[in-house]
């Protein structure tokens, strides 16, 4: 799927985050693993460290960094 992290494709499907292996995971990926987890994200900010400026569109692709505020939900 367009800007997620690849997924393992053999017999054990892992994602990025319950993988044996080191894996990256983009924007989205990390977004939807909060959802799951059930971790609110209070604030975030959007960098692009090579232009060295703040995203604020189309950051799962116009961004290489992200920074989260999260807390443990219900």
């Amino acid at each position: 799927e367009e800007g997620r992290a690849p997924k393992h494709t053999g017999v054990l499907k892992y994602e990025w985050y319950n993988s044996p292996n080191k894996r990256y995971m983009s924007i989205l990926d990390f977004e939807e693993f909060c959802n799951i987890k059930k971790f609110n994200i209070i604030n975030s900010k959007y960098l692009n460290t090579v232009q060295n400026k703040f995203v604020n569109e189309n950051y799962n692709f116009n961004a290489d960094l992200g920074i989260f505020m999260i807390s443990k939900g219900n």
